[in-house]
């Protein structure tokens, strides 16, 4: 374990996100039958959120597609795929951003999660 902690600084009033995160783990399960079900637990959480590389519209002949990206830096534990488990969502600013990549920093005290924004559903 490394000497350095920076938690604390991440749980700092006047660093993190003061409209607050939501993560969102989806977990699937089979039953003996064959079926799937899917469920979803939330969980509020606080953290640093930073631009990606910002927003844009892809324009294409076959439509529009707005994309965006960001990143948290975070004590909580946020994942990308595993298995059995889809990537986590984080919800921001009533937006859904899916948790692309990780970056592990857990010996220094947190995780940096570099999510993309989620296509809009119509």
């Amino acid at each position: 374990m490394a000497l350095l902690d920076v938690s604390e600084v991440l749980n700092d009033p006047d660093l993190i996100e003061p409209t607050g995160l939501v993560r969102v783990r989806r977990t699937q399960t089979v039953s003996a039958q064959g079926l799937a079900s899917n469920a979803e637990a939330t969980l509020s959480f606080s953290g640093v959120v930073t631009a990606g590389k910002g927003d844009s519209l892809r324009r294409t002949d076959a439509g529009n597609n707005a994309q965006g990206n960001m990143t948290v830096t975070t004590t909580t534990d946020l994942r990308a795929e595993a298995p059995g488990q889809d990537a986590d969502i984080v919800v921001w600013q009533g937006r859904r951003y899916i948790v692309e990549s990780i970056a592990d920093y857990r010996n220094f005290g947190y995780v940096q999660a570099y999510c993309d924004l989620l296509p809009l559903a119509g």
